[in-house]
């Protein structure tokens, strides 16, 4: 007997690439499996051939689907194969597999030579003392140094670009592995003014690795409210809005009659958080549609929150600036409280003036 798989795989593929499967075979049945290596079995099953041939479909959501409930965003991906009566396993070359739920018609290997993990070319400045992440692959297992370059305004006025030479180290190779680069605007700011002393402030972050590219830019506005979320990569990405947010409190309850007194029973309270943005330019919007149906979302300070609803209406006409709305809750389904006590004493506090001394 012999078997044949018919796909020729390719060694890279984003999940969204991954092909469905056929086989060739003059075997009664065939049993086929995707293994992890190091992630256990995520799909082993015994099929029919039909006119010799068997076809494995949605292979893509099969692996998503564990991908997901690994929390992993990179996995390698083993095809193989059995007979009817064998005991072994034949199998394809392994496969490295890297999340991503978007359709993209480019070579996965192609596309991660020159791009982030993201789908934005460009990003507004950090909030001081916060840490911003990109990711990226390098499929050639080297070692990669970052470039930096900042821009400043001076005290006189101008405005110049600074290269922070050693501001990264060198990010080790790891393989077919995700890599990532962390950075802050504190930082940048204390090595830009190490670099010139009439440095007044850092106006935009520049930074290479090979042929990608990221730019980072100052608000006119300081953003409300940060999010980070899993993006269509499924890494972490951090989206820093201008933005209002109403907070609703929702109680219901039941009413019984005991002993001629009305009381209360089946408490069901609810907090919810509604938040809409300010106008986004059409890149943006369609970026944080991935916020809005993102699986994993935590708040900014890093507590974890799930959306509970979202409207990522978004229109292509260049003279609209879109805006999305997307509701939020505690994953506690408690809220938190927003004073904290440990820094209030009342005690210490000056008495209230009616006269707003």
């Amino acid at each position: 007997m012999a078997t044949t798989l018919q796909n020729n795989l390719l060694a890279y593929y984003f999940s969204s690439q991954l092909p469905d499967l056929r086989w060739e075979t003059d075997s009664e049945a065939l049993t086929v499996s995707l293994f992890c290596p190091d992630g256990g079995s995520i799909l082993e099953v015994t099929l029919t051939p039909t006119a010799n041939v068997v076809k494995l479909w949605e292979v893509r959501e099969v692996v998503e689907r564990r991908m997901h409930h690994l929390n992993r965003s990179y996995i390698t991906l083993l095809v193989r194969w059995r007979e009817a009566g064998e005991r072994t396993f034949s199998q394809a070359n392994a496969v490295h597999v890297y999340y991503c739920n978007l359709n993209i018609y480019t070579s996965c290997s192609e596309w991660m030579m020159t791009h982030f993990l993201t789908t934005l070319e460009s990003k507004p400045l950090p909030a001081p003392g916060a840490t911003e992440n990109l990711f990226f692959v390098h499929p050639v297992p080297v070692a990669v140094t970052p470039e930096l370059l900042a821009t400043c305004r001076l005290t006189t006025g101008e405005v110049r670009v600074i290269e922070l030479e050693e501001y990264f180290s060198e990010i080790p190779a790891n393989g077919t592995a995700v890599r990532q680069v962390l950075w802050s605007l504190n930082n940048v700011t204390t090595a830009a003014m190490e670099a010139e002393e009439t440095v007044e402030e850092v106006i935009g972050v520049t930074i290479r690795v090979e042929s990608r590219v990221m730019t980072y830019y100052k608000p006119a506005i300081p953003a409300d409210q940060a999010f980070v979320f899993a993006n269509a990569f499924g890494v972490q990405e951090t989206a820093w809005l201008n933005c209002v947010t109403v907070t609703k409190t929702k109680d219901a309850r039941k009413v019984a009659s005991v002993a001629r007194r009305a009381m209360l029973y089946d408490f069901d309270q609810s907090v919810t958080h509604e938040v809409e943005t300010s106008p986004l330019p059409l890149e943006v919007a369609h970026w944080l549609a991935q916020l809005v149906t993102s699986p994993w979302t935590w708040l900014g300070n890093g507590e974890p929150i799930i959306i509970t609803d979202g409207d990522a209406s978004i229109s292509d006409d260049a003279a609209v600036m879109n805006n999305i709305k997307f509701t939020w809750q505690y994953d506690d389904a408690r809220d938190v409280m927003t004073i904290d006590g440990t820094d209030i004493n009342i005690f210490q506090q000056p008495p209230f003036s009616h006269q707003f001394d």
